[in-house]
């Protein structure tokens, strides 16, 4: 099994599976089902690699291989999300007096994007485990 953790920072998996149960991770499982869809085709090309007939683990080992090699499961959902925590740190900056936006923007950039993306990936690849059956069921998969 292909696995993913974050290199860069502290970031332990129960935390993310305390998320999880809390349902602070439904946006990226919903993002997660419309990539494997939108990708199923890649998934069984990357799949029949290993095996003429892919099976479960195969399968699951694809979608993260195509995970990793994207390095995101919706672009544009994840800009916006990487902005909102860039405007959190402007709003922080801002109470500490400093009014510079595009320096706030950049530094951020520089200090925490690489972070923040291990850590959605991260998350994503728990969720990912998480959701197997449903994962393999959008493939159309079935052990039987």
């Amino acid at each position: 099994m292909i696995e993913f953790y974050p290199q860069t920072i502290y970031y332990p998996r129960e935390t993310v599976e305390e998320k999880y149960a809390k349902g602070e991770l439904s946006s990226i499982q919903k993002r997660l089902e419309e990539f494997i869809r939108r990708h199923s085709k890649s998934i069984y090309d990357v799949a029949k690699d290993e095996k003429d007939e892919p099976g479960a683990k195969e399968l699951m080992d694809a979608i993260r291989i195509l995970l990793l090699s994207k390095g995101t499961v919706h672009p544009p959902s994840e800009m916006a999300d990487i902005i909102r925590e860039i405007n959190k740190e402007i709003w922080y900056q801002g109470e500490k007096g400093e009014r510079d936006i595009q320096k706030i923007g950049e530094l951020w950039e520089q200090k925490y994007a690489f972070q923040w993306r291990e850590a959605r990936m991260f998350e994503t690849f728990v969720v990912l485990e998480k959701n197997e059956k449903r994962a393999l069921e959008l493939l159309g998969f079935s052990s039987s």
